[in-house]
C-alpha cells in the first residue's frame, strides 16, 4: 500500500514467463491503473513501501540466457516521478523472501538463494543514508522461506513458511 493504493508488483503470466508490470488499485474508485514497468521482470520479490516510496526487494528473474536466477537487486518506485531506479543490491541473492520497514531500515528477511536453499540470513539498508550499503544483522532461528512478516511495537515477526517453520513465530528486536 502507497499513497492510499494497493500495487500489485512482478510476478509471472500463463506461460511462466517473468512479468516487469505495475498495476495499482484505487479502493476509493475501483479502478486498476498500469504504472510504470520495473526495470527487471521478476517473480518472488519482496514488495514494501517507506518514505512515499515502493521498493521491490531480490526475487527471481532471466539472466542474459534468459535461464531463471536468484536476484540480489533491488528496484525503487518513486509515484512523484512514475520512474523505477536500481538501488543498493542486498549481500544476497534471494527470492520468496520477507520485507519489513522499521524506523528508516529496509530488512530483507530469509528467502530462498539460487539452489533453492531456504535462507536464515537478514539484512538491513538504512534508507536516511543515501547510496548506503546493505548490511547483516542477526539471522533467524530457522530458515523460513514464503512467510509473512509484520511490523509492530518496534518489533519484526516472521510468521511461518514451508518445511520446519510453518507452524513458528520469531522476533527481531534491533
Amino acid at each position: 500500500v502507497l499513497g492510499g493504493k494497493i500495487f500489485v508488483v512482478g510476478g509471472y503470466d500463463d506461460q511462466n514467463q517473468d512479468l516487469s508490470s505495475v498495476e495499482s488499485f484505487d479502493p476509493a474508485t475501483g479502478i486498476w491503473t498500469a504504472v510504470a514497468p520495473m526495470i527487471i521482470a521478476r517473480y518472488g520479490p519482496g514488495v514494501v513501501s517507506a518514505q512515499g516510496k515502493l521498493f521491490a526487494v531480490g526475487s527471481m528473474g532471466e539472466d542474459d540466457e534468459g535461464e531463471d536466477e536468484c536476484l540480489k537487486s533491488v528496484e525503487c518506485f518513486d509515484p512523484s516521478t512514475g520512474v523505477w531506479t536500481n538501488i543498493n543490491p542486498m549481500n544476497e541473492a534471494r527470492f520468496y523472501l520477507g520485507v519489513a520497514v522499521l524506523g528508516d531500515k529496509l530488512f530483507a528477511i530469509g528467502g530462498e538463494d539460487n539452489e533453492f536453499n531456504t535462507l536464515s540470513s537478514v539484512e538491513c539498508l538504512d534508507l536516511s543514508v543515501p547510496n548506503s550499503a546493505w548490511t547483516p544483522v542477526a539471522p533467524m532461528t530457522m530458515p523460513r522461506s514464503g512467510f509473512g512478516v509484520v511490523v509492530t511495537g518496534g518489533k519484526i515477526y516472521a510468521i511461518g513458511g514451508g518445511g520446519d517453520a510453518k507452524h513458528s513465530m520469531e522476533c527481531f528486536d534491533p
